[in-house]
């Protein structure tokens, strides 16, 4: 049964009239299934939504995957099952009239690790299956994280980031990336492959030490990114040390640059990218329309441990991806608006700054501190937005206990010319140990040209200072609010969905954009699943 809801508005604190109503269409309540999670959703030509969600006995015993379709009304068309048998489902994407999955899997007999491409017709779910690459298993670090969650909450040690799987904008290329182990060092062995699963080409690359000689653990995998643009060629993006694996600073200057790395069927190239004294703890990768964006965030000052130190800024690089030549690059300053956003809720006690998270006293600089990329989205006129959100897990109990913290929201928007063109944050403060209220935390974002929406949960306002407001904790879950920023940084945020309703918990943390238009997010009703599709008019 279908169902469409106008979202009652209650205006709260406004900078401009709230005037754009959310729609909803909800799918069925699926009453005889598993507890489930969005994992991935992608929208096709004729308004048709394909959808993969991982189902589970609990969080640490994943059953399998509903690989399904629905009509633009959310009416369920088809749906196959995917076991999990030491395999997990690493991407999703629709081409030429199929659902692709890309499946990596251990393989007991051969003893080794494999990747498959899964394809299937949208219209009529029935699976085959081609094998992409195998690896001898004593060439990998053992890898036991099958059908979990990759998030940080699930991953909270990152001892199972062994690579990733790309694919380009236009859908006639994949990449296979993984790190081997190798006698003196840890390589990343990259291998594409193109619309009929063939090998285009194959690489083998040092991607983080200068001195290639010096050993490095499989971990390094959270200092790369890694994207393949519309002619299959792969583009990697790395953190080098210039001498001693991990060391940040020396005489006080960052002692590691960024380089990027292209890899094409003629061979292999690389530029790297100057820091200019800045200190940046990670860069995010994005290409489109031919052209490569790098963006990170900077301090200038790490005397503290870096997740602790105020970033100011914003450093940005264009390339073109013919050439592979910088074609611009930025460095900016935060503005004043985005820190009196997110100034700390309490901004003197007893001569220093106190976080509202973390309740550290020894933030007594400007900046923001402790956050992490959520998403960066590049818009059509190649304006870039980065989505932000300070995170942090705490472990007791011999890693039987955790609690994970989600702050404040900040947005940012650069245009295509590299300047700082809207820097606003929302004050937020939520926590869970419960893993069943993980997908209920972080927030949910959806990006027009001319404005930004932003979807969260909490359970009331607290005023603070200056007529600002800090969304808090929730018992319930029950109220959802509805951030509105405009290109020029006008914001507003309104509660929708008020509290009569009481039964639905919303699934922000997981939600996918459709369009520019369409959020889908799970919800759990009494404990059941359901898809909804929030609309904007």
């Amino acid at each position: 049964m279908k169902y469409t809801i106008l979202l009652l508005i209650s205006i709260i604190s406004t900078g401009f009239l709230y005037a754009q109503e959310p729609s909803i269409i909800q799918s069925k309540v699926f009453e005889d299934e598993h507890k489930t999670t969005l994992l991935f959703a992608e929208e096709t030509v004729n308004d048709k939504i394909v959808v993969v969600r991982n189902f589970l006995s609990r969080y640490s015993r994943p059953l399998g995957y509903y690989v399904e379709t629905y009509d633009k009304n959310l009416e369920l068309i088809s749906r196959g099952v995917i076991e999990v048998d030491k395999s997990d489902l690493q991407k999703m994407y629709l081409r030429d009239g199929k659902i692709v999955l890309i499946d990596f899997r251990y393989l007991r007999k051969e003893k080794s690790y494999a990747f498959y491409a899964i394809t299937s017709p949208i219209d009529n779910i029935s699976f085959s299956e081609t094998k992409l690459l195998e690896v001898d298993r004593s060439r990998i670090d053992k890898y036991d994280h099958f059908g979990i969650r990759k998030e940080p909450e699930y991953n909270i040690h990152d001892s199972f980031s062994f690579g990733s799987v790309v694919v380009s904008e236009n859908k006639q290329y994949v990449g296979v990336n993984l790190f081997v182990k190798e006698e003196k060092s840890n390589l990343l062995e990259m291998s594409i492959f193109n619309v009929d699963f063939k090998n285009l080409h194959s690489h083998t690359l040092n991607v983080t030490n200068e001195d290639s000689s010096r050993s490095i653990p499989v971990s390094i995998s959270k200092f790369h990114e890694v994207e393949i643009d519309d002619q299959g060629n792969a583009f990697v993006l790395t953190k080098s040390y210039k001498k001693v694996f991990g060391r940040e600073r020396k005489n006080d200057l960052p002692d590691y640059s960024y380089k990027l790395i292209k890899a094409s069927p003629v061979g292999k190239a690389d530029i790297r990218l100057e820091l200019e004294e800045k200190f940046v703890a990670h860069m995010s990768l994005a290409i489109k329309n031919d052209q490569i964006f790098c963006v990170g965030l900077y301090a200038e000052d790490t005397s503290n441990s870096f997740n602790l130190t105020g970033k100011t800024g914003i450093i940005r690089y264009d390339l073109d991806a013919k050439s592979f030549e910088i074609i611009n690059s930025s460095t900016t300053k935060f503005s004043s608006d985005l820190m009196e956003d997110i100034a700390p809720k309490n901004r003197d006690v007893g001569g220093k700054i106190i976080n509202a998270i973390t309740g550290r006293d020894s933030m007594d600089k400007a900046g923001v501190y402790g956050y992490i990329p959520r998403d960066l989205t590049v818009l059509s006129n190649n304006d870039i937005v980065i989505e932000l959100e300070q995170f942090f897990i705490t472990i007791g109990d011999r890693n039987m206990s955790f609690s994970c913290f989600y702050g404040d929201i900040i947005l940012l928007r650069l245009g295509s010319d590299g300047a700082l063109t809207m820097a606003r944050g929302i004050k937020k403060s939520t926590a869970t140990s419960d893993w069943d209220e993980v997908p209920l935390n972080s927030f949910a974002g959806l990006h027009r040209p001319d404005e930004h929406h932003l979807f969260f949960n909490a359970k009331s306002e607290e005023q603070l200072d200056a007529g600002r407001v800090e969304y808090v904790d929730n018992d319930d879950l029950a109220r959802i609010y509805h951030t509105i920023i405009t290109k020029d940084g006008i914001k507003s945020t309104n509660a929708i969905f008020n509290s009569y309703i009481r039964n639905w918990n919303f699934e922000f943390h997981f939600a996918k954009q459709l369009n520019n238009n369409t959020l889908l997010v799970e919800t759990s009703k009494n404990g059941f699943p359901q898809l909804f599709k929030i609309i904007l008019e």
